[in-house]
């Protein structure tokens, strides 16, 4: 097996992360009692049950209102940047999946419908001599809350552009210099 090396001015990074919780009701009847008699010179007492054949020295069953939640992360993350001479250009792109279970009313996780999302976002960085610079952005997002040809008919995209200037580099502007 090749061991993979990151290109110049590469930089990967990847993280996952899970959660679940579980939480039922359990119910107890106790047993009740009252004081039938008591003596006041020795302290002692005779008690008499309010309830002898409705408690329960046990726990009851599980009832049927359980709930039962899991959530699953990824998400990956590549990163480039390099300079040649007064150029600098740069890339990044960052990937993510998320995996929602809830299960209410006695269901099983199992029985869960599962809510999924996905998206991928990125940018372009170009920059001279740390003076000019221009991004391009992007997004792609998706979810897979729907059944056949409605999967991921709710994707959004959206691209944005930016440019700016470090005026103070200039030597127009030149009570604004270092």
């Amino acid at each position: 097996m090749q061991n993979w090396e990151e290109p110049a001015g590469c930089k990967t990074k990847a993280s996952a992360s899970t959660w679940s919780k579980y939480g039922n009701k359990r119910t107890y009847s106790p047993f009740f009692y009252s004081v039938d008699a008591y003596d006041q010179i020795t302290g002692k007492y005779r008690l008499m049950g309010l309830n002898p054949t409705e408690g329960s020295s046990a726990l009851g069953e599980v009832a049927a209102d359980r709930n039962t939640s899991e959530k699953y992360y990824f998400e990956g993350r590549l990163n480039w940047n390099r300079q040649f001479d007064k150029h600098s250009v740069g890339a990044m792109t960052v990937m993510m999946v998320q995996e929602n279970l809830f299960s209410t009313k006695g269901g099983s996780i199992f029985e869960a419908l599962p809510e999924r999302n996905v998206g991928n976002s990125g940018r372009l960085t170009y920059d001279f001599d740390e003076r000019y610079f221009v991004e391009f952005g992007y997004g792609y997002n998706g979810s897979k809350k729907f059944t056949g040809s409605k999967q991921f008919s709710k994707i959004q995209y959206w691209l944005g552009v930016g440019f700016a200037e470090k005026f103070t580099l200039e030597t127009e502007c030149g009570r604004f210099q270092r």
